[in-house]
């Protein structure tokens, strides 16, 4: 599978991040070109993360739930 994320890297395509729970933060990072303004504005309106969920976690912060 991570073949297949690095061909769909290459190619433009994203993932399904709710549905591909096996999908980290580098590859979200890689497949969604607005990955790091989106995480500074969450930051910027939630810092203290009171919204937080497993998929923001996982996608965000690194951590497996």
């Amino acid at each position: 599978l991570k073949d297949i994320d690095k061909l769909d890297i290459e190619c433009g395509a994203i993932c399904n991040l709710i549905k591909d729970s096996r999908i980290n933060r580098e590859t979200t990072s890689q497949m969604y070109p607005q990955y790091g303004a989106f995480k500074s504005k969450l930051e910027e309106y939630d810092p203290e993360k009171r919204f937080s969920s497993a998929l923001s976690e996982r996608i965000f912060y690194g951590k497996i739930l």
